[in-house]
């Protein structure tokens, strides 16, 4: 189990003595594993936005349609900073736009919901009270250093194509290293990265070029047909 700040623990809390199951998810679970401190944590439930603003009423709706729910504290003493986003369990649809689902299905299970995530180091979740839960090898490719994806990466590319230069990022930040599969379906999916809004990449490149493996990272743009783009 991974070590939760108090804030954390108490809406963890506050939501099971509720009825309902949560989980933290995502980039704060992988962060937590590698020793790093995070300051945004990303929580599911199976409880709805509405079920979460009554239990958690200092919280506000992000998102009706994705039934996503923020707490941000007032200043940086309190909370020391963190951002804490609860979103219900769902499966998505198809991504006509290339950016987002055009459909949204609540689901009952931490496990639908880590299907729909892009790599496997990002599809786990820790509960203090369920446990780890990995259903795709997440923490033995974050061991090896390892980024797949989750199930087909043409898949998950096509879906989404900003992924690409978030897997690239990726590299450059915690130094990893891109699986097989994953490369060859950058580079026959290079095409993509033309849905891209470029704040999105001017968003990912600092972060890239300042990252401690920015020369891999460089060197995969290349690699992977993604330069132009940039």
């Amino acid at each position: 189990m991974i070590k939760l700040p108090k804030e954390i623990s108490q809406v963890v809390k506050a939501v099971e003595d509720a009825g309902h199951a949560i989980y933290m998810v995502g980039g704060c679970v992988r962060d937590s594993l590698l020793g790093m401190e995070p300051i945004d944590w990303d929580l599911a439930t199976d409880a709805t936005w509405q079920e979460m603003v009554q239990i958690l009423p200092e919280f506000q709706v992000l998102s009706e349609k994705y039934s996503v729910v923020r707490w941000e504290p007032d200043s940086d003493k309190e909370g020391e900073g963190l951002i804490i986003d609860i979103a219900t369990f769902r499966r998505e649809g198809e991504y006509s736009d290339h950016r987002r689902p055009d459909q949204v299905i609540l689901a009952k299970s931490i496990e639908e919901d880590l299907n729909r995530r892009d790599f496997t180091i990002n599809a786990m979740a820790d509960s203090p009270t369920r446990g780890f839960v990995d259903p795709y090898g997440g923490r033995e490719d974050l061991k090896n250093r390892k980024l797949k994806a989750v199930g087909n990466p043409g898949k998950r590319l096509m879906e989404d194509p900003s992924r690409m230069i978030r897997a690239i990022r990726m590299v450059s930040e915690l130094e990893l290293e891109l699986e097989p599969e994953l490369y060859l379906a950058m580079v026959d999916h290079s095409g993509e990265m033309i849905h891209v809004a470029k704040e999105k990449i001017l968003e990912e490149l600092p972060r890239i070029l300042t990252g401690p493996d920015a020369g891999k990272a460089l060197r995969l743009l290349a690699g992977t047909n993604l330069m132009p783009y940039i």
